[in-house]
């Protein structure tokens, strides 16, 4: 085949393409880095970063440096670098910037973002970044320093020629005592691979490098005496105890609040003083088993829905059955719960009061055998929980009918609750805030996955272990971010007075304190409280009751034992109780268990272990979709294109 001239050039050109397209693309680089340190007595610092960016083929916009402005503080926590007057050169001539605050692994960091984002820039180009930095003197053991991170580790690209010059105050120039030092590498790195220089009488200390590696830093030190210059990282005991008693303002805020919450609660809350404790031999007159669970701790609980049970039992409307060991219930729950059986029909609970209907109807409302803690399906335990939440209203407004407390204690709970919440959780998450801003990058992942992970097991196999896994994670987070929360820097430094002035710490036990407040502020009537004292009197009398004394009971009200024995259940002495008249009265009618300890047990169980159901487990529906290193001083950080 004969090629002409025409061919010979078009098969040139396809070479030529494919030349190039072999050739690789120039990796953006930073060719030089230079920075010049002025110090001065007073403790300032001015820095200029001169930096010979080769972005190499890449359109980018621009580049960006990251400054973290947390260093540490002579009380043993950080502080915050003030970094002003801020210019910026790109190419010999001013430059769009943006200054924004960021969050990174050296923790809160000053971002100034160079460039203009409807243009782009490629090859190489200079940029001259000036600042001043204030109270930059760092504490060296004993002595004073000036450490900077001249070049920080946050750098993903190699940096070819580098140098740093720290310029000394007069003071120090041709002082007799001091000692310089430099650290080269990776965060942490006591390596010094470069050249310094000390000019000690011009006060002048330069580091030379020839390449850095990507994350790798450069951090320059010059240490003196403390109080050698005006300024020092070990003020006099009266200058801490200032600063510090400042950094402490958080806690006159906590003592004001939780006085002012006392006073309130003084005021509002406190109870009608009744009298000392006196025992009785019997429970108060006219006073239900579920009324005095209320009275007592001025809440309901499961014990209480328990005792109320015990009742209605005693008084003929229900069984109680000793259960059997080998049942789906035993092997589920790993104890043996009482079975409750109705003997009245529902017309015949009309004489009861309303709450007790609503707990019968929460009991049998899908027939007349139930077994508390039974699996069922979720329509079913919701209607359970329905009438349960009907009953403790009506309880709730019983007491208040009967005289017990000022107002329904549950309304006025939660109304003080709600208070203690919307008025601390504002200042927590502010303290939060503060705490996690190092960390909020890592939190954030962490929650991510966490809930991916949550939901997902949730999915597959079902409530249980779903909680399992929650708690689990719940542990781990703690474990990871509750050093944090309390301070940052609190295992860094000996002491407790980081954790102390972090506001955390106030912020959190003010929540706890308004809301132990915020509990105790349903308040019982003078009625009330006289009831409340023979309550306690009673309880007194059940710890240490004797055999003659309970003869004699007996003899009085041969029902004494099935009267009581509802508030042993509230006191939490059903087993003591219940063995107390094993050999004194028969069992109870209502009862199919043979023994006292049987009745006790089962008694108990039943008030521990409520009155409700259990969901089904989800089912999975098948398959589907400081110095002394590098890094150890104020500046760092790094930077990039973008």
């Amino acid at each position: 085949m004969i090629l002409r001239r025409g061919d010979f050039c078009r098969l040139g050109l396809m070479l030529f393409a494919l030349l190039a397209c072999a050739m690789p693309a120039r990796a953006e680089m930073i060719q030089a880095y230079d920075v010049d340190l002025t110090a001065t007595a007073d403790g300032r610092l001015s820095v200029v970063e001169t930096i010979a960016y080769d972005f190499g083929d890449l359109q980018r916009h621009g580049i960006f440096r990251d400054i973290p402005v947390m260093v540490p503080a002579p009380w043993g926590g950080t502080k915050k670098l003030n970094i002003h007057d801020v210019q910026i050169t790109q190419d010999a001539h001013s430059a769009q910037w943006q200054e924004s605050s960021v969050s990174g692994d050296a923790g809160p960091m000053l971002r100034f973002r160079i460039g203009d984002a409807d243009s782009t820039v490629t090859g190489r180009h200079l940029y001259v970044i000036r600042y001043q930095v204030d109270d930059a003197v760092l504490a060296a053991g004993e002595r004073d320093a000036f450490r900077w991170n001249a070049i920080g580790s946050g750098w993903n690209i190699p940096i070819g020629r580098t140098s740093v010059r720290l310029h000394l105050p007069k003071a120090l120039q041709g002082h007799a005592d001091l000692q310089q030092q430099f650290f080269t590498g990776g965060w942490g790195s006591t390596a010094s691979r470069g050249k310094g220089d000390w000019n000690a009488a011009a006060g002048i200390y330069t580091v030379s490098i020839s390449h850095l590696n990507a994350h790798e830093g450069v951090t320059v030190e010059v240490s003196f005496p403390a109080g050698a210059i005006e300024a020092t990282a070990h003020p006099s005991e009266d200058a801490l105890l200032g600063s510090v008693v400042l950094r402490l303002w958080a806690w006159p805020l906590l003592l004001l609040g939780l006085a002012l919450a006392w006073r309130h609660w003084w005021r509002v809350g406190r109870d009608p003083n009744a009298g000392s404790v006196a025992v009785c031999y019997k429970p108060p007159k006219n006073l239900d088993a579920a009324e005095a669970g209320l009275l007592l701790d001025q809440s309901l609980d499961a014990v209480d829905l328990g005792s109320a049970v015990i009742e209605l039992a005693r008084d003929g409307f229900l069984k109680i059955g000793h259960p059997v060991n080998d049942g789906i219930v035993h092997k589920i729950f790993g104890k043996d719960v009482p079975v409750l059986e109705s003997l009245r029909a529902e017309e015949e609970w009309q004489t009861l009061a309303p709450y007790k209907q609503h707990l019968l109807h929460a009991l049998f409302c899908y027939g007349k055998r139930f077994t508390p803690g039974v699996t069922e399906t979720e329509a079913r335990v919701q209607i359970r929980k329905a009438w349960l939440d009907k009953a403790k209203s009506r309880i709730h407004e019983r007491v208040v009918e009967h005289g017990l407390f000022s107002s329904n204690p549950e309304k006025v709970r939660n109304h003080y609750l709600l208070w203690a919440v919307g008025i601390t959780l504002p200042l927590l998450l502010l303290a939060f805030w503060n705490s996690l801003l190092p960390h909020i990058v890592k939190l954030g992942l962490f929650l991510i996955i966490g809930t991916v992970c949550f939901f997902g097991v949730s999915f597959v196999w079902g409530n249980r272990l779903r909680k399992i896994v929650l708690l689990t994670a719940g542990l781990i987070g703690m474990g990871y971010f509750l050093p944090p929360l309390i301070s940052v820097d609190a295992f860094e430094f000996p002491g407790w007075l980081p954790i102390l002035m972090d506001p955390i710490l106030p912020a959190l036990l003010l929540m706890v304190g308004l809301l132990f407040f915020a509990w105790q502020m349903p308040q019982r009537t003078l009625a009330g409280a006289r009831v409340l004292r023979e309550l306690l009197g009673f309880r007194e009398f059940m710890q240490r009751a004797e055999l003659p004394r309970l003869r004699l009971f007996l003899r009085e009200d041969p029902n004494y034992f099935e009267q009581t024995l509802p508030f042993a259940v509230l006191f939490g002495l059903v087993d003591e109780w219940s063995k107390r008249f094993e050999d004194l009265t028969p069992m109870p009618q209502w009862y199919s268990g043979n023994h006292f300890s049987h009745l006790g047990h089962d008694m108990r169980v039943l008030g521990s272990s409520g009155i409700t159901s259990s969901p089904p487990a989800s089912q999975s529906g098948g398959s589907s979709g400081g110095g002394g290193f590098s890094g150890g001083g104020g500046g760092g950080g790094g930077g990039g294109s973008w």
